[in-house]
């Protein structure tokens, strides 16, 4: 039955770095478990992957730690890709947002003309002038009609 350890126990266990157990776990050397992201490893599983490149990394570790790395470079250069989308992305909506901000600023405008027409509009209808020629002539055509 598998005996659970941590990785930092282990690491102090065996005189190697937590960080390249990790990376033996990732590459599938030793057994690794996790409860409630704590991570423990077999200990008989790094006795055993210990004994085995004692003395020198095998061939095999080599390539396979080769691919490991191959393979966090590929990813490393899609997260890089989708960051460069997202500036892409974010400024191309900060220009948006630019444009909208101006038609807005213009749609303001318009309205504070509109309201200041409708004002003067409204003032003159309130209080027509007296010689206003629409009066006049609004007062012969009822004099004519009487």
């Amino acid at each position: 039955m598998p005996k659970w350890i941590s990785i930092n126990e282990a690491a102090r266990k065996y005189g190697v770095e937590a960080e390249d157990i990790r990376i033996w776990a990732e590459m599938k050397e030793i057994a690794i478990s996790s409860i409630e992201n704590t991570f423990t490893v077999d200990d008989e599983s790094i006795q055993e992957f210990l004994s085995q490149h004692q003395v020198t990394p095998t061939r095999e570790y080599i390539s396979s730690l080769f691919n490991l790395y191959s393979n966090q470079w590929k990813i490393s250069e899609l997260y890089l890709e989708i960051v460069n989308l997202q500036k892409k992305e974010i400024q191309r909506q900060e220009e948006e947002i630019s444009q909208l901000n101006k038609l807005l600023e213009m749609i303001e405008e318009h309205d504070r003309i509109l309201e200041d027409s409708y004002h003067k509009l409204y003032m003159s209808l309130e209080q027509p002038p007296t010689n206003c020629w629409i009066k006049k002539l609004w007062k012969k055509i009822i004099r004519k009609e009487m």
